[in-house]
């Protein structure tokens, strides 16, 4: 009897206890918490798109400023270009407007019996007396300035003044110049006697001015084609010597450029 109760111990017991339940809602809870495992060890190369985007640096608040520094550039490299270009049309634009032609008096001699003057102690009169003319000798050069425009000049009146009384006049024909052309002017005109010898005290103290004015119009030949006509008045002061010729260091005296408003001043003088 001993035997079967001993035997009866040891068989294990078909029946569920307590130590079985326990085990078994510890393995339930194993089964269920092993999905968050696996959330949590999922690496990072699942998501690539989300890599792609640190890697590019397209994450929200932070602009690529490569761009905009490409972009700055391109603009100051229009705006250089355009800038280029508008100075090369001004300049281009600048040296197609032509200039105006200079003028200059190079040689004026009076002839002493104009001005009544006295030679080594003896006097000097013209031949004819009274009011007769006599002779002034000048010398015109007249230059073109321009390299690529050409000047016609209508008849050009040349006018020579003592002080504000008239001496002489005459008219050059006209005439075509061409590109940087330097035109020389050899002429004689006729005097009044009566105007130079009023003056002959200034003659005779080497302070005596005669005053040379010319007066035309011209136009301009530019790439073939002719401009409008403009107006040219030039003058100068020619000091004259006793002995009737230019006096100074000046072996050129240039003639000035006037403008209308002066010219009419003068005129009325």
């Amino acid at each position: 009897m001993s035997s079967a109760i001993s035997t009866a111990l040891m068989k294990p017991s078909s029946s569920p206890c307590i130590g079985d339940a326990v085990v078994a809602e510890s393995k339930d809870h194993a089964e269920i918490s092993e999905p968050k495992e696996l959330v949590h060890r999922i690496p990072n190369h699942a998501f690539p798109s989300l890599n792609a985007a640190s890697e590019l640096n397209l994450s929200p608040g932070k602009p690529d400023f490569a761009d905009y520094d490409t972009a700055c550039q391109v603009l100051l490299w229009v705006l250089k270009a355009l800038a280029l270009s508008g100075l090369i049309v001004l300049s281009a634009w600048l040296a197609s407007i032509p200039k105006k032609p200079n003028a200059a008096v190079s040689a004026l001699s009076i002839p002493a019996t104009a001005l009544h003057l006295e030679i080594n102690g003896t006097s000097v009169t013209s031949a004819e007396g009274g009011n007769s003319n006599d002779t002034i000798t000048y010398a015109l050069e007249i230059e073109n300035p321009n390299k690529d425009s050409g000047i016609y000049y209508d008849d050009i009146a040349v006018t020579i003044y003592v002080g504000n009384d008239k001496v002489s006049e005459t008219t050059m024909p006209a005439f075509y110049q061409g590109m940087g052309k330097t035109k020389k002017v050899n002429d004689n005109v006729n005097a009044d006697l009566g105007v130079m010898r009023a003056h002959s005290g200034e003659f005779s103290m080497a302070k005596a001015e005669l005053k040379v004015t010319l007066v035309t119009r011209i136009q301009y030949k530019t790439w073939g084609k002719k401009s409008k006509h403009h107006d040219l008045r030039v003058q100068g002061l020619i000091p004259v010597g006793s002995d009737g010729k230019m006096r100074g260091k000046k072996k050129k005296i240039k003639l000035h450029h006037c403008s209308n408003k002066k010219w009419r001043r003068i005129k009325l003088d």
